[in-house]
């Protein structure tokens, strides 16, 4: 059998910070009732406006 050997990646500090936004603003939109993560909610029941929304909120950051 083969074995896989990936290496080391070093994250990204600026992809670290984004993550932390994009946790902060679903925390806030979960709270407020606008979202509720589902099974396979990317595929099913995918919201253009939430989109837009975060896509604004992360500009705005």
């Amino acid at each position: 059998m083969q074995r896989f050997n990936f290496p080391v990646v070093q994250p990204d500090p600026a992809l670290e910070e984004l993550r932390g936004e994009l946790q902060a603003f679903l925390k806030e939109e979960r709270e407020a009732g606008n979202f509720r993560p589902e099974p396979e909610c990317w595929m099913a029941s995918a919201d253009p406006e939430f989109s837009k929304k975060w896509a604004s909120a992360a500009g705005s950051a």
